[in-house]
């Protein structure tokens, strides 16, 4: 929230001999405190499907010491607070037979933040720190 905004809220909210009502200043305060919150914490919107697959394979990549990235990335459910679990995985040929998915990871995270935890061992996730840096091949 840039400092202009702020001051042209004051001005607006102030009356004409410039005196400050304490109500007043108590709301530009919130809501500077609740913009600065979406700021520090994520996005106020939250992270797209597609921008959640791409962190998490880059935050893979750099984290488990492969070279490469799991073959598929997708969002396997969310849930109503936002929560998504995330499926990282391949897929294997059993020959004739068809063939399976072999997990690589599941990461169960907040889709405002881009934090969250791995779901096999409860390590913090942060997908943030890893976006764009891998160079995904998300399929």
């Amino acid at each position: 929230m840039s400092v202009r905004f702020i001051s042209s809220l004051f001005w607006q909210i102030l009356p004409r001999k410039r005196k400050l009502f304490p109500v007043s200043a108590v709301c530009i305060l919130t809501v500077v405190f609740l913009w600065s919150a979406y700021e520090i914490d994520g996005r106020a919107d939250g992270f797209t499907d597609e921008e959640l697959c791409r962190m998490a394979e880059d935050y893979y990549i750099q984290t488990s010491g492969k070279k490469d990235g799991p073959g598929y990335v997708e969002i396997d459910s969310e849930a109503a607070d936002g929560q998504v679990l995330i499926w990282l995985y391949d897929v294997v040929e059993d020959g004739p037979e068809g063939a399976h998915g072999v997990t690589r990871a599941w990461y169960q995270i907040d889709r405002k933040t881009g934090r969250g935890v791995d779901a096999v061992t409860l390590e913090e996730v942060d997908l943030t720190a890893a976006a764009g840096s891998a160079g995904s091949t998300l399929r």
